[in-house]
């Protein structure tokens, strides 16, 4: 069975806007160098390889670069 991690942010967060996206995801507290902030899950997190990403369509390939991280 797929153990997820209960908690994916670890720190207090806020949804604002952003010059780059619209609305964005921001810190709602000070971080401290090395702070865990979020822990990935398997079920919503997509990791892919360079060949994988280079096989994508243009308009795949812009959806990745806008939304991915």
């Amino acid at each position: 069975m797929l153990k997820v991690p209960n908690i994916m942010m670890h720190i207090k967060y806020k949804l604002d806007k952003s010059v780059n996206h619209g609305i964005g995801l921001f810190a709602d507290e000070s971080l401290k160098t090395g702070q865990l902030v979020y822990t990935a899950s398997p079920l919503l997190d997509v990791n892919i390889t360079q060949k994988q990403f280079d096989s994508l369509s243009e308009s795949e390939k812009k959806e990745i670069m806008w939304w991915g991280f």
